[in-house]
């Protein structure tokens, strides 16, 4: 099926939101891989990364897809955001939810 001419970032990240509300995460996963890789500067991008993250979250409590699977792809885009999106709101959450899990095993490596 061909692209549509009018298919604008902000469409790209609607349709990305529309399919994980109605739990289309794989769907949700194929749109936000679209905005990326068409419009990487825009500024729905690292937002998309966020759905994508739900996403693959929500596919592992399903079941859809193995745990494996979906820690690599969280661990992935959580990376992307870090590396690609420094400055994001996504790319602190981020660094910030890292640090917290490395205080957590030190923590506990210090008992």
């Amino acid at each position: 099926m061909a692209e549509s001419p009018s298919l604008t970032p902000a469409a790209c990240y609607n349709l990305t939101m529309a399919y994980s509300d109605i739990g289309e995460y794989q769907a949700a996963v194929e749109q936000c891989t679209r905005l990326v890789d068409r419009w990487p500067n825009s500024e729905y991008a690292w937002r998309a990364h966020l759905v994508a993250l739900r996403a693959y979250k929500e596919q592992m409590v399903m079941g859809a897809i193995s745990e494996t699977e979906g820690r690599a792809a969280v661990d992935r885009i959580s990376t992307t955001l870090l590396e690609i999106y420094p400055t994001s709101p996504a790319a602190l959450a981020v660094r910030k939810a890292r640090q917290n899990s490395q205080a957590l095993v030190q923590r506990d490596i210090s008992k």
